[in-house]
């Protein structure tokens, strides 16, 4: 895994994440890492219904396939848990080997979203493993009301009394697929980085943001973007025009492949990815 002060001394650069469920992790393609010299992030969500963390459970050989794969690569890559629901999913995932966590607590009130992400954080430490926090609820697109902006001062406490390595803020951000483009609160990221100690922050998200808003972000602060909805997209859009008629399955495949590839390496190239290492 990058160590935190890498991230930290490279200003105006950022790593990013392609977050893929637990059910796709095996069919993501790590060889993009070596089309460019970047860190590498394989986010694998959890949504913390029943039937995401069975899978969790299932899933084990395929993370054992994807984790030899990113020993493998020339650049350091982590694959990192996203959204763990709670204590439990973090456990699972430091047996299963994860390389780095997510604890999401945001929905629940301040002490006890400092509570839980605090037993993460010492629960982890002794694994060695790095933890990211939340406050702030990042919501879905679909939501009628945006969740509430990140505190800056419940964001200096919450970093000191937690311990977290990074912390996840709500600074405009959705998951899923905007109607209409946001617009990021590009001062407060400033000031949080500020108020935390220029702590690593974390935008969620990141699918749909202009590439101008992603830049500033990055200056303001940010230093980890997460993309999924249009990762997902790149794929299916080239899935809807590849010609029926190519019905053996690795040459249909193949433009879809390559489409998420190159989709992959805009965003490392527009975060400045390939020039932390």
């Amino acid at each position: 895994a990058l160590k935190r002060k890498q991230v930290q001394q490279r200003e105006r650069h950022a790593l990013q994440t392609f977050s893929l469920g637990v059910d796709r992790v095996g069919c993501f393609k790590l060889h993009l890492a070596r089309k460019r010299s970047a860190a590498q992030r394989v986010g694998v969500a959890d949504d913390g219904g029943q039937r995401r963390f069975q899978l969790m459970r299932k899933a084990g050989r395929k993370f054992l396939l994807t984790l030899r794969c990113i020993r493998q690569l020339p650049q350091p890559a982590v694959m990192h848990l996203d959204h763990g629901a709670g204590i439990p999913e973090v456990v699972r995932a430091i047996r299963l080997g994860m390389t780095g966590v997510m604890i999401d607590a945001s929905t629940l009130p301040l002490e006890e979203n400092i509570a839980t992400t605090k037993l993460a954080a010492e629960l982890c430490s002794y694994a060695g493993v790095p933890v990211e926090g939340e406050l702030g609820h990042v919501g879905a697109t679909k939501d009628e009301v945006l969740g509430n902006y990140t505190d800056v001062a419940e964001a200096e406490r919450f970093v000191k009394e937690t311990g977290v390595s990074a912390l996840a803020v709500m600074v405009g951000t959705a998951h899923g697929r905007y109607k209409k483009a946001p617009v990021l609160d590009i001062q407060r990221i400033r000031d949080i980085r500020e108020a935390t100690g220029k702590l690593p922050l974390v935008l969620h998200g990141g699918s749909g943001v202009p590439d101008e808003q992603i830049r500033m972000a990055v200056e303001a602060g940010i230093r980890k973007v997460n993309f999924a909805t249009d990762l997902c997209y790149a794929f299916l859009d080239q899935v809807m025009v590849t010609e029926r008629t190519t019905v053996a399955l690795d040459v249909f495949m193949r433009e879809p492949i390559h489409a998420v590839r190159d989709y992959c390496i805009g965003k490392i190239k527009l975060l400045g990815a390939d020039k932390i290492l």
